[in-house]
C-alpha cells in the first residue's frame, strides 16, 4: 500500500487523491498553492507527488 500523507518520510512514491477534498487541501499548503492549481497539475501530470511538485515549480505554471 502507498502512503499518501504529505508529511511521510517513506521512499515510495506518495500520490495525491485530488478528489479528496482534505487531502487536496493539505497538498496545495505544501506545496504553496491554492487547490485548484494543484488539481490542474495532478490532470497534466499525474498523481505522483514528485511530479506534480516538479510541475509547479516550474515545469508547467505560467507566470503572471
Amino acid at each position: 500500500m502507498t502512503d499518501q500523507s504529505p508529511s511521510s518520510g517513506s521512499t515510495t512514491p506518495q500520490h495525491i487523491d485530488a478528489d479528496d477534498d482534505e487531502q487536496a487541501r493539505r497538498w496545495a499548503e505544501r506545496f504553496g498553492v491554492t487547490t485548484e492549481e494543484l488539481k490542474d497539475a495532478v490532470r497534466a501530470v499525474g498523481d505522483e507527488a514528485d511530479e506534480v511538485e516538479d510541475y509547479l515549480k516550474g515545469g508547467g505554471r505560467r507566470t503572471a
